[in-house]
């Protein structure tokens, strides 16, 4: 089966939180860390969504924490070193 992938851009209200279409000026973790410290609930919950979905972040399978994209293992809090699921183990 062949899969085929889209840039994915996601906005809050007039502003690009997400933008994986490689442009020069994509936000990154830092904006990404900025939005969601003064996002509201609602807000946030779009915003993790969309970050996981295009991959600038990724979830533990062992201990849910959100990693960043670039991370080949889990980074939370405590003893967990999960290594990222490989994009198999994540399509299952």
């Amino acid at each position: 089966m062949n899969k085929a992938t889209v840039p994915l851009r996601g906005e809050v209200e007039d502003t690009v939180v997400l933008d994986d279409s490689g442009e020069e000026g994509a936000p990154g973790l830092p904006l990404l860390d900025a939005l969601l410290n003064v996002a509201d609930d609602g807000q946030r919950d779009v915003i993790r969504r969309a970050a996981l979905a295009a991959g600038i972040l990724w979830r533990c399978p062992a201990c849910r924490w959100e990693n960043p994209g670039p991370a080949t293992c889990c980074e939370g809090p405590g003893p967990c070193w999960t290594p990222r699921p490989t994009a198999e183990q994540t399509a299952a």
